[in-house]
Order: C-alpha cells, then structure tokens, then sequence
C-alpha cells in the first residue's frame, strides 16, 4: 500500500470516529417522550375552548416547584370525586392526578390521557357507634 493510501485510510478512519462521537453526543442529549403520572397537581390555567391548561406541581426529586403546561389527548378521560366529567367541570385551583406523555425540550409540555381529581371531603356524618344491648355481657 501506498504511503498516500494510508494517509487517506488514516484519515478517514479518524473523520468516522468524529462523527460517530458527534452522533451519539447529539442522541445522548434528545429526551423522547415519556408516560408519566403528575400526582399532587394544582391547576394554574385552563382554556376550555382550546383544550389546554397549566399544572403547578413539586418536582418528586428535586423539590423544585414546576408550571407545566399541557394539552388534552383526543379520548382523555376526565374525573372528578370518581366521576366522569368535562374539562369544563374543572377548576382553577383544583388538584388533580394527571397522566399523559411528556414532550421534554426547550418547552417542556405534556399531553394529558387521564385526569382525575378529587373534591369531596372527609364526611360530615359522624361516626356509627355501638350500642351494647341490654342485659349484654
């Protein structure tokens, strides 16, 4: 082999090794969308007409407070106390439990499948209490 045959396999053995590292740098840092569960989740925003709100939450990990907003998938179902509802039904202030694909990026968005929050209270009723028959041991 010629001197200049290995200088050009050389060299191109180096530009491969470049752009493979390039390649896998670039894949390394795209985040593909994941499903995920949002628990705790304080409704900030909510646009009935364009099908969209914002969640406020405490990140599980960091502890940090995040404001994500989102869209709702075509068929999400929505809850409120264990009933099916509307997003119309819903409230600013709400807490809800929200699961759905998040699209991390520069915008980090996520698309809601299933909503569900919980307004009822602990019961007002008191507690059922026992009564001993008489004559009972």
């Amino acid at each position: 082999m010629s001197q200049s045959a290995k200088k050009a396999v050389v060299i191109g053995a180096i530009v491969i090794v470049v752009l493979a590292v390039a390649v896998w740098r670039i894949a390394g840092q795209q985040q593909l969308p994941r499903v995920r569960e949002i628990t705790g989740a304080t409704i900030t925003m909510l646009d009935v007409a364009r099908q969209t709100a914002e969640v406020e939450f405490v990140h599980p990990k960091t502890g940090r407070m995040i404001k994500l907003p989102g869209t709702l998938a075509p068929g999400c179902q929505i809850f409120i106390d264990g009933q099916p509802a509307q997003l119309a039904d819903l409230r600013v202030g709400d807490v809800a439990s929200v699961r759905g694909t998040i699209y991390p990026g520069y915008t980090t968005s996520v698309q809601a499948d299933v909503v569900r929050v919980t307004r009822a209270g602990p019961s007002t009723q008191p507690a059922p209490t026992t009564t001993r028959a008489a004559g009972g041991s």
